[in-house]
């Protein structure tokens, strides 16, 4: 799937884009203390779930 490989670039370049770090700061503070970031994010799994709910339609002017 595409969102799987763009998120799969986005780790190898150590790109956050998603905030998954500031998340894990905010709301999960123990295991953040846990993790060595700059390693774990690389080799981590990220499994992207996409859902898209048109509501509109028609010719874009």
């Amino acid at each position: 799937m595409q969102s799987e490989e763009t998120a799969a670039k986005l780790q190898a370049a150590k790109c956050d884009f998603f905030g998954i770090d500031r998340e894990l700061i905010a709301y999960h503070p123990a295991i953040w203390k846990k993790v060595k970031w700059d390693e774990d994010y690389q080799n981590g799994l990220i499994e992207p779930k996409v859902s898209v709910e048109i509501i509109h339609h028609g010719i874009i002017n």
